[in-house]
């Protein structure tokens, strides 16, 4: 997280994460004893869907099967069929 993902997080917003993210309260937001009832409703949705949208990544096994491809353009064509993948469990969500 700390290497990839903080640093496109804008400032002055922040994502939503479980415990494990506990200690990056400026791009996190994670459980905490105060929030509102709306805000655990929020938050129950938005696990439910980052699930759902898990769930169909594993469908085309993009996130477990080793992908076979060689040469040069090996990275290029990995990208390219995760990043299908992505679009094909966004449209159907």
């Amino acid at each position: 997280f700390t290497k990839a993902l903080k640093d496109k997080i804008p400032d002055g917003q922040r994502a939503i994460g479980d415990e494990g993210y506990r200690g990056y309260p400026e791009k996190i937001r994670t459980r905490n004893k105060y929030d509102t009832p709306e805000m655990k409703r929020f938050r129950e949705r938005v696990k439910a869907r980052h699930e759902t949208f898990n769930w169909k990544l594993k469908q085309f096994s993009i996130l477990k099967e080793r992908f076979q491809s060689e040469g040069e353009t090996r990275l290029e064509k990995h990208k390219a069929a995760f990043e299908a993948a992505v679009i094909v469990a966004q449209y159907e969500m």
